[in-house]
């Protein structure tokens, strides 16, 4: 491998581990908003009760 597909590989993985971590962050918050919505028995609004106009 020349220098320089060494270095852009390294940049690759680099990049690639803030990827995975941006992810994983995204996916605990998505499991604690689910669980604190569980937890306060939230559901959504059926389709056709709206504000009347």
């Amino acid at each position: 491998m020349e220098t320089d597909d060494v270095r852009r590989l390294k940049e690759l993985e680099a990049e690639n581990a803030a990827l995975k971590r941006i992810v994983a962050n995204q996916a605990l918050e998505l499991d604690a908003t689910g669980k604190l919505l569980r937890k306060n028995r939230f559901r959504p609004p059926s389709a056709g009760r709206g504000p009347s106009s």
